[in-house]
């Protein structure tokens, strides 16, 4: 299919799409082990998401909002958690193990 633009030009979309298939064949040849690929199917965040989760699989999750609980939320005299250096995690499990284990 061939459209003319604003300025009276002809922009023929399959031989856009032939050389934009052909530079991606040669990137996969010469960065085949570089390459993630993402599905793009979403919403934006669930895009972000995936495309952070492929670039480092140790990155942060954020929970659900509905089942997080904060400062506000515990009533009186219930006990507050302390978070140290390591968070959520067990620091001698990671110190001994090098793993990222809940603790208490």
């Amino acid at each position: 299919m061939i459209l003319r633009n604003q300025n009276n030009d002809t922009y023929n979309h399959e031989k856009a799409l032939e050389e934009t298939a052909a530079r991606l064949a040669l990137y996969r040849e010469h960065f085949e082990d570089k390459i993630l690929e993402v599905s793009c199917n979403g919403d934006v965040d669930s895009v972000f998401l995936w495309i952070i989760s492929a670039l480092d699989p140790f990155s942060i999750w954020v929970d659900n909002p509905e089942i997080v609980w904060t400062t506000e939320d515990l009533a009186d005299g219930e006990y507050q958690i302390q978070r140290g250096e390591y968070g959520n995690f067990c620091p001698v499990t990671f110190v001994n193990d090098s793993w990222l284990v809940p603790g208490l």
